[in-house]
């Protein structure tokens, strides 16, 4: 059962100092909290000005109720909520993650995209995303537009009479809410690809109560001005059940699913293929030959390289490389699987790089080809790559370093 409260931790904190600067000073003192002032605009030129409140991204372990609160939450001077989303929510199996009630469980689509909050203040409308009460910030792959133009648009080929309608037609409700969108597009791709941009509904919050409205009428609202809404599925027994699901249903390039309960208790289930890209993606300069490795071990080159061309070369090296590591496998294998003891097949393989996996065949305890992939470690694979294909290797880790902006590129680099 959802427990109504009007107020948030993180409000019942700030309310109990005197002044807003004695307030914010000791939240930053006792909680990882990120705070941003910032302004907003209303139609006759006025201003405002509204604080952004987010957990830190770094530092912030999840185990306060305040900082997992202050998720792209906006608050004016006297600490009242002017825009709420999604408290902070974990990944399965991390210590904090919610233990959910699995009978009332669904699993939702998540996608690939950027959190775009619109809510209503003070009779107007405005758009946010995590770091902008405007929404002001620069979209990912396009210069000179911002999330707040990039919105808008997608609102324009809804066919309203004008872009806010489906907001400004209830009035009823728009000071007291926020609609949480996920935006998604070909202008704003991280990995999963998507042909179009669009807002994808994910849930609906009262700002009076600061909980969460039931999504049958959330999905009521969306079906009459057409937004999407996250695909769900349920039934699942329990955890094992639903990533078991996950695994079945994913594509490479999906990122995975949001499991919420009948309480609206959150938990992430990420796909481990898109994880592995994603790192791959978005290392920036941490970008390592690892990355690469894991993307091939995990069977996904393939998908990879139809999306990402600038990794092509690297990845098909160490897909080569992996295959020749197989079949250099089943060749020792089929030679000297009759030595007559484990000592006589220790003495043929003990030099070879790969006499682990060897061992554990004539152990029987690798089986068949997915055994054996278990066993090659992404490190493994990066060094039979540049040992025998250094030439190769130097030149295909260069250019997919260069091309995703790392321009430093270091002969310590190259040595991992």
């Amino acid at each position: 059962m959802t427990i109504f409260t009007p107020q948030l931790e993180i409000q019942k904190f700030l309310n109990s100092f005197q002044n807003l600067t004695t307030a914010q000073t000791r939240l930053k003192q006792y909680f990882e909290i990120d705070i941003k002032p910032d302004i907003i605009t209303f139609s006759d030129g006025s201003t405002e000005q509204v604080w952004i409140y987010n957990y830190n991204l770094f530092e912030a372990r999840g185990e306060s109720i305040i900082e997992n609160e202050a998720r792209a939450l906006i608050l004016n001077r006297h600490h009242e909520i002017v825009s709420l989303s999604f408290p902070r929510f974990f990944n399965l199996n991390e210590e904090n993650a919610a233990n959910l009630d699995w009978k009332t469980t669904v699993l939702e689509t998540k996608f690939d995209g950027s959190l775009i909050v619109v809510y209503g203040y003070k009779n107007e409308i405005f758009i946010q995303t995590r770091r902008s009460a405007t929404a002001s910030g620069q979209l990912n792959n396009v210069e000179n537009k911002t999330y707040h133009n990039a919105v808008m648009d997608v609102l324009k080929t809804k066919n309203y009479n004008y872009p806010l309608k489906p907001f400004i037609e209830n009035k009823n409700y728009i000071n007291n809410c926020t609609c949480v969108f996920e935006y998604i597009g070909p202008d704003n791709r991280l990995v999963t690809p998507y042909n179009k941009a669009d807002l994808v509904c994910l849930a609906v919050f009262r700002k009076d109560f600061a909980v969460e409205i039931v999504s049958k009428h959330v999905d009521r609202w969306c079906k009459k001005y057409g937004f999407l809404r996250p695909k769900r599925y349920g039934g699942f027994e329990g955890s094992k059940n639903a990533i078991d699901f996950v695994k079945s249903v994913s594509n490479p390039l999906d990122e995975g699913f949001v499991a919420v309960d009948g309480h609206n208790c959150r938990i992430k289930i990420k796909n481990p293929a898109f994880l592995s890209i994603s790192r791959a993606v978005n290392a920036g300069n941490s970008l390592l030959p690892r990355h690469f490795a894991k993307i091939v071990l995990n069977g996904n080159v393939k998908e990879t390289v139809s999306y990402f061309s600038e990794f092509a070369n690297i990845l098909l090296l160490m897909d080569g490389t992996l295959e020749e590591m197989i079949e250099e496998l089943d060749n020792i294998w089929e030679l000297n699987r009759n030595a007559k003891s484990l000592k006589e097949f220790a003495e043929i393989v003990k030099y070879h790089s790969l006499s682990h996996i060897l061992f554990m065949i004539w152990k029987n305890k690798i089986k068949n080809f997915d055994d054996i992939l278990q066993h090659i470690k992404p490190e493994l694979l990066v060094t039979e790559t540049k040992e025998r294909h250094n030439d190769s290797y130097k030149a295909a880790i260069k250019e997919a370093v260069y091309s995703r902006g790392q321009k430093n590129m270091t002969q310590e680099f190259l040595n991992i």
